[in-house]
């Protein structure tokens, strides 16, 4: 009897060491892909949350982020092309005080544009002005459950 319960609490030992190895690496994987894209963590998770539920994959998510903030910068720089671009969709990138958008900023923006869009079509190209190609690999679920996004500031 005794060994029964020693290999049960054994297993269970080993049950909750994974579980605790997995949140330690996805943690730690969330804090990298924090220091790449400039946003949160809390911020990332939730996002990682939304693609997650649309089976869209954190790397896809990583890359639309990479593409973003590559606008931003082209933005930052004065960039006429990476300015219409957000232009186009009326996207505002600039703070009141004239400075560019983070990227949390610029993603929470185009969130509450994207809903205000008609059509499939024009989601889809909004999706691939801001996020190039991983934009267009993103699902329309995934797409939708930007307008779900938070910001852990409002």
């Amino acid at each position: 009897m005794q060994t029964a319960a020693a290999a049960g609490a054994t297993a269970l030992v080993g049950v909750l060491g994974a579980a605790i190895k997995s949140q330690i690496d996805y943690a730690d994987k969330m804090q990298n892909m924090s220091m790449r894209t400039g946003i949160a963590v809390e911020s990332l998770s939730k996002l990682a949350y939304v693609a997650q539920q649309s089976d869209t994959s954190v790397e896809t998510l990583q890359k639309s982020m990479k593409f973003l903030n590559t606008s931003i910068y082209d933005v930052s720089k004065g960039n006429t092309n990476a300015i219409d671009k957000f232009k186009e969709f009326g996207i505002q990138i600039y703070n009141v005080d004239g400075t560019v958008k983070s990227a949390e900023q610029t993603l929470i923006a185009a969130a509450d544009d994207y809903v205000k869009l008609d059509s499939e079509a024009a989601k889809t190209a909004l999706a691939v002005q801001l996020f190039g190609k991983a934009g267009q690999e993103t699902n329309a679920d995934a797409r939708r459950g930007w307008s779900r996004y938070q910001s852990p500031h409002r």
